[in-house]
């Protein structure tokens, strides 16, 4: 039975396989290297800060008003 191991790459997106040498996704999402910071009203950031997905759902609900945004 052969054993691949994977070595994270700098860049987090991607792995290589030490056996084959082969670079695989890690299944990251592609996103931007700095990240951006925002105060919420404190009862938002309460229910924000509960989900357990919070990143997934910010940059999601992000994503979405920035592109209808661009279609007006």
């Amino acid at each position: 039975m052969s054993i691949s191991v994977y070595k994270q790459m700098s860049d987090p997106r991607y792995m290589q396989d030490e056996k084959t040498g082969r670079f695989t996704s890690s299944g990251l999402p592609v996103v931007a290297r700095k990240p951006i910071s925002v105060k919420l009203p404190p009862e938002i950031d309460d229910v924000v800060r509960s989900m357990p997905n919070r990143a997934e759902f910010l940059r999601e609900v992000i994503t979405k008003a920035v592109l209808e945004r661009e279609q007006q």
